[in-house]
C-alpha cells in the first residue's frame, strides 16, 4: 500500500512536471521580456494619462475647504510662499537675516574662544570672558529660535 502510494505520488510528480515544461517551452525569453516591455509601456501611458494630480481632492467638504483656507491664510500671514512645487519656502529675506544671524553668532564664539574682542584686544577679566561667552550662547539660542519658528511655519 505504501509502495503504491508513492509510486502514484511519483507518477503526479513527474506529470506535474512536463506540464510546467510544455508551457515554459512555449514562451522564450525574449517573449518574456516583450511582455513585460509591453506591460511597462501600458503602465507608462495610464501614468501619463492621468497625470499627477491628487487623487482624493475632488469631493472635499465646506468644513475642510474652509480650514485649507485657514491654513493659507496663516502662511501668508507668516510670509511663506507656495513654491513650484508645492511646499512653503519662508520668505528668502526672512531666511537670509536668520543666516546672518547665525554667522554673527557663530563668528563671535569664535572670537571669544580665540580670547580676543572684536577689535582684537585681550578680554580683561575671566567675569569679562564668562559674560562675553554668555551673551554668545544667547545670541546663538535667539537665533536657532528664529530658524525653528521659521521652519515651523513652514510645516504649517
Amino acid at each position: 500500500e505504501k509502495q503504491e502510494r508513492a509510486a502514484k505520488h511519483a507518477a503526479r510528480a513527474q506529470g506535474a512536471k512536463k506540464a510546467k515544461a510544455a508551457k515554459t517551452d512555449g514562451a522564450t525569453a525574449s517573449d518574456k521580456q516583450a511582455a513585460i516591455a509591453a506591460a511597462i509601456a501600458r503602465a507608462k501611458a495610464q501614468k501619463a494619462a492621468e497625470g499627477n494630480a491628487p487623487k482624493n481632492t475632488s469631493n472635499t467638504s465646506d468644513a475642510t475647504k474652509a480650514e485649507i483656507e485657514a491654513i493659507d491664510a496663516r502662511r501668508a500671514k507668516a510670509g511663506l510662499t507656495e513654491q513650484q512645487g508645492g511646499a512653503p519656502s519662508a520668505d528668502a529675506d526672512k531666511q537670509a537675516k536668520i543666516a546672518a544671524a547665525i554667522e554673527r553668532a557663530k563668528a563671535q564664539k569664535a572670537a571669544a574662544k580665540g580670547g580676543t574682542s572684536k577689535k582684537g584686544s585681550k578680554a580683561a577679566s575671566p567675569e569679562a570672558d564668562a559674560d562675553k561667552q554668555a551673551k554668545i550662547e544667547a545670541a546663538i539660542a535667539r537665533a536657532k529660535a528664529q530658524k525653528a519658528a521659521a521652519d515651523k511655519a513652514k510645516k504649517d
